[in-house]
């Protein structure tokens, strides 16, 4: 039995580029408006987010430029008429009057003439250097997001390992299936992607990703957290990932319900990626509540100790040197004053830590 992953997500957060599903939000309170794909006057304004100031303003700034250029080389070659073959024969012939000769007549006149060709091509060069450097800097450059997705907090509810979720069918439990990656070939239990361009301009990611197919953390007091299928939050360092292009286009053709008038809202030449797969420790952070277990059936084991993350789940995938890793301990409430951590996950600093 595969689980259904989400709804169709066609959603942006235009202040993080977080990729939402019909009325979800990035969990940010200001600054973090999302539009949706398939409207056009929404669609509209993550294109100026992207790509800045209207193009036709640059094309109307480089065509000044360059006719404050072809002016420049016009006065150039007026200047240089002064050195034209009249004016030379007339000079040289004043000098062949007084006996200087015709040669003299003719070194004149390849002067002038190899003065004006060796200037107009220098001018001709430095007009089309200028011009090249103007293209380039008044070529639009794709800007990445000026905000930060909201910041991971919660408690921290121990780690564990990362497991397949067991689904209940009429006559055997069967195991979930994973998660197609939009980056390359394979699945996970969850992922966080993020599309990236070496020349985005004020700021960072260009659309970001994290999505879950389900699965199971077994705790290491013994307890079980089942995290539903859906949008997540993992903290964690998001390394470059090689890209297959084909798969990525593929997912933003999904994402984007009217790929056919794309003009490219998701540039992208190389991503970051951090996948969850079985076996891998995992931190669950946040507040969960007691669900019960419809893998068990009906009665006490249905419903004995099976936890669910309350809202979006933040989990942080452990690494070794993570098992000694410092927190902030405090005393909870109730009767038992039983010690608890809590972590507050700035995700500027450890998810994406070099």
């Amino acid at each position: 039995m595969e689980l259904e992953v989400a709804p169709k997500r066609h959603r942006v957060c235009l202040g993080c580029r977080t990729l939402l599903a019909d009325g979800e939000t990035c969990g940010a309170k200001r600054g973090h408006e999302a539009v949706a794909l398939d409207r056009p006057e929404q669609r509209a304004r993550l294109d100026d987010e992207v790509w800045g100031p209207d193009s036709r303003a640059r094309k109307l700034r480089r065509a000044a430029k360059a006719g404050a250029g072809g002016g420049a080389l016009g006065s150039i070659l007026e200047g240089c008429s002064g050195c034209d073959a009249a004016q030379g024969l007339e000079g040289c012939g004043e000098l062949a009057g007084a006996g200087e000769g015709l040669a003299a007549v003719l070194v004149a006149i390849v002067a002038a003439i190899v003065f004006a060709i060796v200037t107009v091509i220098v001018v001709w060069l430095v007009l089309g250097l200028v011009k090249l450097i103007r293209e380039k800097l008044d070529r639009p450059k794709p800007h990445g997001a000026l905000r930060k997705p909201p910041k991971a907090r919660g408690r921290s509810n121990g780690a564990g390992t990362a497991t397949a979720t067991a689904t209940a069918t009429a006559t055997a439990t069967a195991t979930a299936a994973a998660l197609p990656l939009p980056w390359k070939a394979g699945g996970a239990l969850a992922y966080a992607f993020e599309l990236h361009t070496k020349t985005a301009f004020g700021g960072d990611a260009l659309l970001r990703d994290a999505m879950t197919a389900g699965f199971d953390v077994t705790l290491d007091d013994g307890r079980k957290v089942r995290v539903p299928p859906g949008r997540i939050t993992i903290v964690g360092k998001l390394d470059e990932a090689e890209v297959d292009r084909a798969r990525v286009d593929a997912f933003l053709d999904e994402v984007d319900p009217k790929k056919e008038e794309r003009t490219s809202l998701f540039p992208y030449d190389h991503a970051r990626a951090l996948a969850i797969e079985p076996g891998d420790r995992v931190e669950v952070l946040g507040e969960l509540e007691t669900s019960a277990d419809a893998t068990q059936g009906h009665g006490y084991r249905a419903s004995a100790g099976l936890l669910v993350p309350v809202g979006v789940p933040v989990l942080r995938v452990r690494r070794r040197a993570d098992d000694d890793a410092h927190y902030r301990v405090g005393v909870g409430g109730g009767g038992e004053a039983a010690a608890e951590e809590e972590v507050e996950v700035e995700e500027e600093d450890r998810a994406r830590r070099a």
